[in-house]
């Protein structure tokens, strides 16, 4: 979809951008994709809301380069809603990576997402 292109490269050009809530877009992988390149270019984005986008379609191909790009430390991200994606345990060890990588994160909901807790 080229809707998904574009979002990446508005965000892009909107380096100032602080909050951003794309809830219930049905971005998918190619928009987590585009969103994880854009993000790489701000420095001021404090709280990314994506609830119910389908990102769990081929978790390696979005939502990969999407956390990659949220866990880099010149990149602020506070708060991150990733709830309602499915993202089941393909997604896991990528949020699990994020955690790990990313201190400044200080709220991550992950809330119905088909993960099991393992010991």
């Amino acid at each position: 979809m080229r809707f998904n292109i574009d979002i990446g490269v508005r965000i892009e050009l909107t380096i100032f951008l602080q909050s951003l809530d794309l809830s219930y877009n049905g971005i998918g992988q190619r928009g987590a994709k585009a969103l994880g390149m854009a993000f790489k270019e701000n420095q001021t984005l404090a709280e990314v809301k994506l609830r119910w986008n389908n990102l769990f379609e081929e978790v390696e191909k979005g939502l990969k380069v999407l956390l990659h790009a949220l866990s880099r430390p010149e990149i602020p991200v506070e708060s991150l809603d990733l709830s309602w994606n499915a993202l089941g345990e393909s997604g896991a060890p990528y949020v699990r990576a994020l955690l790990s990588k990313a201190p400044q994160l200080r709220r991550l909901c992950v809330d119905h997402n088909r993960c099991v807790a393992t010991p």
